[in-house]
């Protein structure tokens, strides 16, 4: 698949938006567990936590 220039661009503009308007402020700094490290990121769509559960797998995804 072949994008002009211009689609590259919004697609580049679209993707920033989303990580730092939306997702980053989401997960960060409300998911990093201050009293024992790690990060809490059973969340609900509203951030609150569902589960403190910390699988090794998810902490080296948010790492």
């Amino acid at each position: 698949m072949h994008y002009s220039k211009e689609a590259l661009v919004q697609l580049r503009d679209l993707y920033r938006r989303q990580l730092l308007e939306d997702t980053l402020p989401f997960w960060f700094p409300r998911s990093i567990d201050k009293e024992y490290g790690g990060y809490l990121l059973m969340r609900d769509r509203d951030g609150s936590l569902i589960d403190d559960d910390k699988a090794v797998w998810i902490q080296g995804r948010a790492a």
